[in-house]
């Protein structure tokens, strides 16, 4: 993790005030949460150190911690162990803000302060803003292979004042905060396992005094590798279901909502290919209902009384890979034999997976295997990152879903079932709102969907879901300047999933776009969308 701040000179201490001060200490597998009296604390391996540190790698006095409820201080001990302050060497006196974080041999603290003398000064995001954030960041976190995780809160009704008050005050300045709903906070935590990420949470949470409270937790990779999926896995565990990896995370019936043409071309040919035996491809962008569509696939095959067993392929370490296709009793191979093998996001399998998958196929006697993949696999292939012979064996059975922007007919039954499963006792949308769903792009398809009607209901209350309570262009009576950042926004989440879903391959991403390769550079450089180094940026 890093943060924007720096050590600060420390003035004279100011008069005691009402505040409070915890650390979230994470040493190997533990994580736990320590309060600070008002005085001096030390960290350090002793056993009476109020944080205490059981490692060779920390000194029995690493630093002393002073807190008067308004500041709270740190002075490192002289010794060879160093403590590093947001990655930068700690040489003397310094002031800790909320969310900063202590490196002290293996162990990570991360400070909470909260300081009833000095209000925050940070705003919390709007949700659109809040979601480009995620897009950046989970963008980030495929390349450096670090976790992200998002936190959903609810308060009792009224309090979600104070519980953005809380979450601004605790969190770092570099964990986005906004307003899901009017008693609803979503908080992102950049580089932050699920687990530290939740303490950190819930103590913000218990600081604002709010009762009534609940919290879910998602975390990227392992709930979901986009926006859209992390937000929805979020709102699930907030209702108390929790949702992994390859899990559907929308009802079997959504699968089933067929007025348009496309959408009945692709379950006609899905009912066509569950009539005979041989490995599957779904194809399509992010989100377009391919765990759903496996789902049905199962249903529909003579494989419906066998296993339904799931992996989520960004998940897999090469290790996990080759077990899970392997004829041990406990791998996903065997478990799965005499029913379906689901594999979601087969394009980011590394490729000692993909050969141990191919080596599976080819042995036969296996279960069925559905994969899918919201990357060109053909491109992938094309450039070595994809194995040919894999790919051969799966083209002959595939099924390419189309976007939502292509299933026009589709959109506003669809908003109205997931009205319905938000808890709309009677939907009701405007002709203003009916417009807005029916010409919104939809970038993130079936889930951004229903994370916009799942949060279009919670602000509508009782009430009609109106356009303003949707993502789209920007109402009329908007200050000026709103549409074109509404429009910039639409426009670069665009961009950031083309160039995601082409392993920011210019030239292919361009010509997913409609641009020319020229134009996407300006665009990319105009929206700070930087390659990642190594990546095939002329091709």
């Amino acid at each position: 993790m890093e943060t924007d701040r720096q050590p600060v000179a420390v003035q004279d201490r100011p008069a005691p005030g009402q505040g409070t001060a915890f650390f979230s200490v994470q040493l190997g597998e533990r994580t736990w949460l320590v309060d600070l009296p008002r005085g001096q604390s030390e960290i350090g391996r002793k056993p009476d150190c109020r944080i205490h540190l059981d490692s060779a790698e920390v000194l029995p006095c690493q630093a002393t911690l002073d807190w008067d409820g308004d500041r709270l201080l740190i002075t490192p001990s002289r010794g060879k162990s160093r403590v590093f302050l947001n990655g930068k060497p700690l040489t003397g006196l310094a002031s800790l803000s909320p969310g900063d974080e202590l490196s002290i041999g293996p162990a990570v603290l991360i400070a909470g302060v909260s300081s009833a003398a000095a209000p925050p000064r940070r705003r919390a995001l709007t949700h659109d803003l809040f979601r480009e954030r995620v897009v950046e960041q989970l963008s980030g976190a495929a390349r450096t292979r670090r976790p992200v995780s998002l936190a959903m809160i609810r308060c009792r009704t009224g309090g979600g004042r104070e519980l953005i008050a809380s979450a601004l005050a605790t969190f770092r300045t570099g964990d986005p905060v906004a307003s899901f709903a009017p008693d609803e906070a979503e908080v992102l935590f950049p580089e932050t396992p699920a687990e530290l990420a939740s303490v950190v949470a819930e103590r913000a949470i218990r600081n604002s005094g709010l009762e009534g409270w609940s919290l879910g937790m998602a975390s990227a990779p392992a709930d979901g590798d986009d926006a859209d999926r992390l937000i929805r896995a979020a709102r699930c565990a907030l209702r108390g279901a929790q949702v992994r990896g390859a899990e559907p995370l929308l009802s079997p019936e959504v699968a089933a909502i067929a007025e348009d043409p496309s959408w009945q071309a692709v379950l006609a040919r899905l009912a066509e290919l569950a009539q005979a035996d041989g490995p599957m491809l779904l194809t399509g962008e992010a989100n377009t209902g391919k765990r759903l569509l496996a789902r049905r696939f199962h249903l529909t095959s003579r494989h419906a009384a066998g296993p339904f067993e799931a992996l989520f392929a960004p998940g897999l370490s090469p290790e996990a890979a080759q077990t899970a296709f392997s004829d041990a009793p406990s791998s996903a191979w065997t478990r799965a034999r005499g029913g379906i093998l689901f594999i979601a996001g087969l394009g980011k399998l590394d490729s000692s997976g993909q050969v141990a998958l191919r080596q599976a196929l080819e042995r036969g006697d296996g279960p069925q295997v559905v994969a899918s993949s919201r990357l060109d696999l053909e491109a992938l292939t094309r450039r070595g990152a994809f194995d040919a012979r894999l790919l051969e064996l799966l083209s002959p059975r595939s099924l390419r879903l189309p976007p939502l922007r292509e299933r026009p007919a589709d959109i506003a039954p669809l908003a109205l079932h997931f009205a319905s499963e938000a808890g709309a006792a009677r939907p009701r949308l405007t002709p203003g709102a009916l417009s807005r769903v029916r010409t919104y792009p939809w970038p993130g398809n079936l889930l951004e969907l229903c994370n916009a009607i799942e949060r279009a209901v919670c602000l509508a209350g009782e009430n009609e879901i109106r356009a303003e309570h949707l993502p789209g262009e920007a109402a009329a009576d908007e200050e000026p300047g709103r549409l074109r950042e509404q429009v910039d926004f639409v426009e670069r989440d665009a961009i950031a999933r083309a160039l995601a879903e082409t392993n920011f391959n210019q030239t292919h991403a361009a010509k997913k776009l409609g641009l020319s390769r020229r134009a996407l550079i300006y665009k990319m450089e105009r929206y700070g969308l930087k390659p990642p180094p190594g990546s095939a940026r002329r091709k």
